[in-house]
C-alpha cells in the first residue's frame, strides 16, 4: 500500500516481495513507514502517486515518475 500526505511525503506498507516499496529491500512492512523521495540531493515533492500487485509509481512535481 501507498498514501501520500497533504504536504506530498510518501507512506509505504505491506508486501515488499519484489521490492515494489522502494525501500531498497525486498521484506514486507506491516506498519507504514516514511519514504524519502530525493533526487540530486533535493528532496521533491510527490503530486501522484498509483500501485498495484508488483509496482509503486510516483509523479513528482516536476512531472518526472
Amino acid at each position: 500500500m501507498v498514501a501520500k500526505s497533504t504536504l506530498g511525503k510518501v507512506f509505504v506498507w505491506g508486501w515488499g516481495g519484489k521490492g515494489q516499496l522502494g525501500l531498497g529491500h525486498i521484506d514486507s512492512e506491516m506498519s507504514p513507514r516514511y519514504l524519502p523521495i530525493e533526487k540530486n540531493n533535493h528532496k521533491e515533492r510527490v503530486i501522484q502517486i498509483a500501485a498495484g500487485y508488483s509496482h509503486t509509481l510516483l509523479m513528482l512535481e516536476n512531472r518526472e515518475l
